[in-house]
């Protein structure tokens, strides 16, 4: 036996759809619109500058 197709509005027959499809398109927009602002420059605190008759000198060492 064959269930009867249920009757629905002209203008509301992929709503649910068309809802999600709008919520991921919007969603993506927002995510693809910023700017890479989030991830930082990446910054040197404090490294190897130089090595001296075995001796480390650092960036903040060369720097002072």
């Amino acid at each position: 036996m064959m269930k009867a197709p249920t009757y629905r509005p002209r203008g509301q027959r992929r709503n649910g759809k068309r809802r999600l499809l709008f919520a991921t398109v919007v969603g993506m927009a927002i995510l693809l619109s910023q700017p890479a602002g989030w991830a930082q420059e990446p910054q040197t605190l404090d490294g190897i500058a130089a090595l001296v008759n075995e001796e480390i000198i650092t960036i903040g060492e060369v720097r002072e």
